[in-house]
């Protein structure tokens, strides 16, 4: 089906609809930004007019009337084609008249049909029931896919970013999101055309193997690529990683087996394309390639379909298209849009301005890669999410707000065997309504707010479990930990956020996520005071002296962590401001990085403290306290003596 021009109403730009679904949502025109709902265009035609001496006759025929037909006219996308002086066996033109106006394709409710519409007693009263019957199964069938593909979405912010996005997953800390949300042009704040174009913040490593959208139809607004094969190693990290994620891995690992048609192992890569059906939802394109060659009997029969030989071999079955593409490598999508599967599998779809920007940026090397228009997730919120997850990606969104087009986020998990950290890198293109260095601004603000409103969260869960009451009662000190290893950069309509953290993150990031949101929809949360065990030294019940907090029984399972994370644990849990002398410890020969391996449990602070900076540099550094100021300092013992500064006194564990 050809795609539909739209001009824009300010500039007359056309916009290329794949679809006539997408009737009656908000387009925003890519040249001059103009926002507007995007409506059939109204019938033209061309009518003959006096010859003007040149050969050319052309006049144009819109919906309405001129009502001043001296006023001198831009034919905004319309070309003028030539017309002999004498056309031969042509009717003179028709005088011109309004063009009804399209009326709106209507929407299917499947609520709002009985089981039988028709009385029986004909073939066509038959028919019409089983075609009803049928549209329902393929509507409910569409859901359950959507809902299993954006649940992927769902389990990947849970295993690194949930820290970094979610805002506010309860209901009264989740701001709905408008589907209408328009803010003016700051004056002064966009992007000036005369600017000069900052290369991107990534542009220098660009990666050589980006993810394409061959083989998806046109339209694509949500990708979402996978490795399974990587994810479902028989490695311990790998192994641990998936046993993190609990009932949400069980089901991963049987979603891609009904969507991929093959075990997640024989999965080298996994691409899911939403594409929006309506204003809410959406039809999913799958794109499979296995780790090896592919018996073509077997997967044929598993497509249950027709065979269709042209333009291009594939297969067409009661609800799916399928189209194997070389030995490796099949793709699928919705019956209806077969044809535009196979068109693009020799030329790139269609697809919006800022996914294409950010598709070329991505790896698809990496275990996890998302790219989405936000608005398109912010409307479908309802269709894309179950309905105890809602309020989790309505957070999302919101973190990243109004001044957000795109965004695409990759994760590439840790391995303990090579040393292999765990690395997000979120790309975010700004609307020309902010510029990326104030959009940064903004979201440096939201980040640093995050573990704040995490620890209100915490505070109002009844984990009944000691074990995950400890891992509850840490996860806010994991989100500050990640807020505070968070790098941003700027370019060109860009704003980078990476994080680079150690291999244990991902496990320990994957539970914390999952049982802090599991205790989130428990009907017990939030319904009385409930202080977890990384929360009882709140500001308000600190003991007054410095010495006093840190006599604070704590416990600390550090696994590579960088020393200045270690500290900014205790600074956590004890509620004692510490600052680093940088300089001062360098002369000592300790960088603030030194990687701290050790478990403790149930110790003072000072014991911990004793541990990092007595044991584990061997006597270099020492903590100086300042009562009056409520301060401690790490630095050297060389720079304490030079500043005749006394060292608090720090004792080790005791022997137990």
């Amino acid at each position: 089906m050809a795609a539909l021009e739209i001009p824009c109403p300010q500039c007359g730009k056309k916009l290329r609809l794949p679809d006539r679904a997408l009737l009656g949502r908000k387009g925003r025109c890519g040249k001059c930004g103009h926002k507007f709902i995007m409506h059939e265009p109204p019938a033209t035609h061309f009518a003959e007019a006096p010859d003007a001496g040149n050969g050319l006759q052309f006049e144009f025929a819109g919906a309405d009337e001129d009502p001043d037909p001296g006023a001198d006219k831009t034919l905004l996308g319309i070309s003028a084609r030539y017309i002999p002086d004498e056309p031969m066996g042509r009717e003179p033109a028709p005088t011109r008249a309004a063009a009804p106006e399209a009326a709106p394709l209507p929407r299917f409710d499947e609520q709002a049909f009985p089981d039988v519409l028709l009385e029986s007693g004909s073939d066509d009263d038959g028919d019409a029931v089983a075609n009803l019957r049928r549209r329902r199964q393929q509507i409910q069938r569409r859901r359950l896919i959507v809902i299993g593909v954006s649940a992927v979405v769902l389990i990947a912010v849970g295993v690194g970013l949930y820290v970094g996005l979610s805002g506010k997953p309860k209901a009264n800390l989740a701001k709905k999101g408008s589907a209408t949300r328009a803010r003016a042009i700051e004056e002064g704040d966009a992007e000036s055309p005369a600017e000069p174009r900052k290369p991107a913040a990534a542009s220098s490593d660009k990666p050589a193997d980006a993810i394409t959208l061959k083989l998806v139809p046109e339209g694509a607004k949500i990708v979402i690529h996978l490795r399974p094969a990587e994810l479902w190693r028989k490695t311990d990290s790998a192994e641990e990683f998936r046993a993190c994620l609990g009932p949400l891995g069980v089901w991963l690992e049987s979603a891609l087996k009904t969507q991929c048609l093959l075990e997640p192992a024989n999965i080298e890569e996994a691409l899911f394309a939403l594409i929006p059906a309506s204003r809410e939802a959406f039809d999913v394109a799958v794109v499979v390639r296995a780790k090896g060659d592919l018996k073509r009997s077997d997967l044929i029969d598993k497509f249950n379909g027709e065979l269709v030989d042209k333009p291009r071999s594939h297969y067409i079955g009661a609800d799916r298209a399928w189209m194997v593409f070389d030995n490796r490598t099949f793709a699928s999508a919705p019956a209806s849009m077969a044809q535009s599967m196979i068109e693009s599998a020799d030329s790139p779809p269609i697809t919006s301005d800022g996914v294409q920007a950010l598709l070329s940026m991505t790896d698809r090397k990496r275990h996890f890669t998302l790219v989405c228009d936000l608005e398109d997730v912010r409307l479908g919120v309802k269709t894309l999410a179950p309905d105890n997850a809602q309020k989790l990606l309505e957070g999302i969104v919101d973190f990243f707000g109004d001044d957000v087009e795109t965004v695409a986020w990759s994760l590439q998990l840790g391995e303990a065997d090579t040393g292999q950290t765990l690395q997000s890198d979120i790309k975010v293109r700004n609307r020309l309504s902010r510029s990326p260095q104030k959009l940064q601004a903004d979201l440096k603000k939201k980040l640093s707010d995050l573990p704040e409103e995490v620890l209100s969260i915490v505070r109002m869960t009844h984990p009944k479990k000691i074990g995950e009451k400890k891992i509850v009662g840490r996860y806010p000190i994991m989100t500050k930990i990640v807020e505070r290893s968070t790098h941003f950069d700027t370019g060109h309509r860009l704003v980078s956020l990476k994080v680079d953290l150690p291999e244990r993150a991902g496990p320990n990031l994957a539970l914390g996520t999952l049982l802090t949101w599991n205790q989130t929809t428990l009907p017990d949360f939030g319904s009385a005071p409930s202080v977890a065990p990384a929360v009882a030294g709140a500001k308000s019940k600190l003991p007054d002296k410095i010495a006093d907090r840190l006599k604070k029984k704590i416990t600390v399972d550090f696994r590579r962590e960088p020393l200045q994370n270690a500290i900014g644990f205790i600074s956590e849990e004890t509620g004692v401001e510490f600052k680093l002398d940088g300089p001062g410890m360098k002369l000592a020969g300790v960088t603030q990085n030194e990687a701290q391996i050790f478990q403790m449990e149930g110790v003072p602070a000072t014991a911990v403290l004793h541990k990092i900076l007595i044991e584990n540099t061997k006597n270099k550094l020492v903590l100086i306290v300042d009562e009056e100021k409520k301060t401690a300092l790490v630095t050297s013992v060389d720079k304490a003596s030079a500043g005749n500064l006394t060292p608090f006194p720090l004792e080790p564990a005791p022997n137990k």
